[in-house]
């Protein structure tokens, strides 16, 4: 069958930190990842419908939809009214937990007047490996079920009511036939079965539940399949239900006196729940929606500098046993040189990259010394102290011989690449945390003082060279290399603009100073505490930062001037940031304001995308994006949960403590 374009946009998610699923505000479900939630993709179609004999079928992701959680768990309920039916349908998706399965429960009530036959059928079509071809799909009749099979990869089919019909391949021809075409065995991915209700009377319901188990061979998901089969849907989903209670038992509680602000900190906790690897410890970004790059380089990977972020969140929100979970695991993924790479695969390899970026690796150090400054773990010190000092000594060999700063890298954005003041600041504080883990572990003190002065060099360099005195903010960054020169060809002067010969014997051409205002740039704030809440520096880049990127239309702050990416917008991320460096200043106008921007943009399920449309104020692009949840958790806990926090998250005095 033709492989359809799926939409960028997800409504909701389900999963178990094993399992991920994504689904449309329709209730269509769009994609599974099994067997980790980061790889593979293994759906390309689920479609469940119903019909009165001799009739054409109704399809529910069809129908108008309102769509929910339920309550504050990670159980998606969406319901539908079929008008030409007088049918009332409430769908529940679930992943049953810990058992490689998807389970949806149906329930159909029969609102109108007159008695109604029915026939439900599901159509699967899978892509296994994540991939459409080279797949089979036979029916096994003492199991009433269909398994979808590919190399190492077996999805296995069923429900709970007695099948009516069934067709493996031939889908679109079998469709038509109340009994389906009864094809036992086929080459392809696409598979059908039907079952029969009877008849509704008015005001009568009936439940309909469907499965797909997932394993690694026939025996296997037959296995699991035997297991979803023998619980009820009811028992799947309430263990889901005190899963998400369990989870949220162990946070930090807030009380902001904004119910809506307090359910949406709740919430970002269980998007976190479903998006750390519950067995290895790490985490994605987002979960995938464009895994052919078509659009975009993808976000299904697991980012060092993001992962700190949300680390840190999960760590201030009680989540200490997650947090050390995935600096265990970023243990694993780190270079023999010392590095963390551009962005990760969930087991520990390196994932595709547009190069190095000096900020992931020092991201990663800053969020281990901040899990040491909050649990005072000193075996959790002890453990991560080599992997430390490799990253520590890594980036001062990167460090640039004539500035001090380190030496041109991608930025944060992953579009440029030049010697960057928020990657300076990140490898500023990652040095000097690397001074206070040495003294607490006793570590090397000619290694010590090493990282302590390149540490003073580089602050000494941002505060004499990357300061724009014309727009009272810092430079963006320095040395920035024009990737287009070769087909633009900018006028050179020498100063300004200047060629440069590198070690390749390739001729760049190097732009002295990029002036752009950055969101990013509040970094030398917070999180980095390279600008002290007193300096005036700080009060400028963040007026700076409002005035050049605040959207005049909807509000909310976008990455930086004359962004171009999906039509250029605000990002949540962006504008929490900016209320987590007011906060530093005690400037809790302008934190509530942030918060409530970010609240009112949030979607109808409580999840922050990355994006907002510049125009219509609506959701863009990814949903939901980790980093957006992190910064609202992290905003919520220094605005509301500040007072019982056991340490400060300003790193601005290391110089001094040792």
């Amino acid at each position: 069958m033709r492989v359809l374009q799926k939409p960028h946009l997800y409504s909701g998610i389900i999963g178990d930190g094993q399992m991920l699923a994504a689904l449309s505000a329709r209730g269509e479900l769009l994609r599974i990842f099994w067997p980790h939630i980061d790889y593979a993709q293994q759906l390309e179609r689920f479609h469940v419908g119903v019909h009165e004999p001799d009739q054409p079928i109704e399809w529910f992701h069809t129908q108008p939809a309102f769509q929910t959680y339920l309550g504050e768990s990670n159980v998606l309920v969406t319901e539908y009214e079929i008008g030409t039916l007088s049918l009332s349908v409430t769908q529940q998706d679930v992943i049953a937990h810990r058992a490689n399965g998807v389970v949806r429960h149906v329930t159909m009530k029969n609102t109108g007047t007159n008695a109604r036959q029915l026939i439900g059928k599901a159509l699967l079509v899978t892509q296994l490996g994540e991939h459409e071809r080279s797949q089979a799909v036979r029916y096994n009749p003492a199991e009433s079920m269909i398994v979808h099979y590919r190399r190492d990869t077996f999805c296995a089919f069923s429900m709970r009511e007695a099948v009516f019909g069934f067709s493996c391949g031939d889908t679109s021809e079998a469709l038509a036939y109340d009994t389906l075409l009864g094809t036992l065995e086929n080459l392809g991915a696409d598979s059908v079965l039907a079952t029969s209700f009877g008849v509704i009377e008015p005001g009568e319901t009936r439940t309909w539940t469907m499965y797909l188990a997932f394993g690694r061979d026939q025996k296997e998901a037959a296995a699991r399949m035997a297991h979803l089969k023998a619980t009820p849907a009811h028992t799947w989903i309430e263990r889901s239900v005190q899963e998400s209670a369990q989870f949220l038992a162990q946070a930090k509680s807030i009380s902001s006196g904004n119910e809506r602000l307090d359910r949406l900190y709740r919430r970002s906790l269980l998007a976190f729940s479903l998006l750390l690897d519950h067995e290895r410890g790490g985490m994605i970004a987002a979960p995938e929606f464009d895994p052919a790059w078509q659009a975009c380089g993808g976000y299904g990977y697991c980012w060092g500098r993001d992962a700190a972020y949300i680390a840190t969140a999960l760590l201030q929100a009680g989540y200490t046993a997650q947090s050390e979970a995935f600096y265990a695991w970023m243990l694993t993924a780190q270079d023999e040189d010392g590095k963390w790479d551009h962005r990760h695969w969930l087991n520990g390899t390196v994932a595709p990259s547009w190069g190095y970026q000096a900020d992931e690796t020092a991201s990663v150090v800053w969020g281990m010394w901040r899990h040491f400054q909050v649990t005072r773990d000193a075996a959790f010190l002890r453990r991560v102290y080599p992997a430390m000092q490799r990253a520590a000594n890594h980036l001062l060999a990167t460090l640039d011989v004539e500035s001090g700063l380190p030496r041109e890298s991608i930025d944060l954005w992953e579009e440029r690449f030049a010697q960057h003041t928020y990657s300076s600041a990140a490898v500023h504080a990652a040095l000097l945390c690397a001074v206070e883990a040495s003294c607490e572990v006793a570590g090397d003190k000619v290694s010590r003082n090493a990282w302590r002065e390149a540490a003073e060099r580089i602050g000494r360099s941002i505060d004499q060279t990357l300061w724009n005195e014309a727009r009272s903010c810092f430079y963006r960054s320095r040395r920035l290399h024009l990737r287009d020169a070769h087909t633009h060809r900018p006028v050179v002067d020498g100063k300004v603009v200047f060629t440069e010969l590198d070690v390749y014997g390739y001729t760049r051409v190097i732009q002295s100073f990029d002036e752009v205002v950055d969101a990013s740039l509040l970094g030398l704030s917070y999180p980095f505490a390279f600008l002290k809440p007193s300096d005036q520096r700080a009060v400028q880049v963040a007026d700076a930062v409002r005035e050049a990127l605040w959207a005049p239309r909807v509000g909310g702050i976008l990455r930086y001037e004359n962004d171009a990416y999906v039509g250029g917008n605000p990002w949540i991320l962006t504008t929490l940031w900016m209320g987590l460096d007011a906060l530093r200043r005690a400037d809790e106008a302008t934190a509530d304001e942030m918060l409530s921007w970010a609240a009112e943009h949030a979607t109808e399920l409580e999840l922050f995308p990355e994006q907002v449309d510049r125009e219509t104020g609506e959701t863009r692009w990814v949903v939901p994006l980790t980093w957006s949840h992190a910064m609202f958790v992290l905003l919520m806990l220094e605005r509301y949960g500040k007072k019982d926090q056991s340490a400060a998250l300003s790193s601005s005095a290391l110089l001094h403590q040792s």
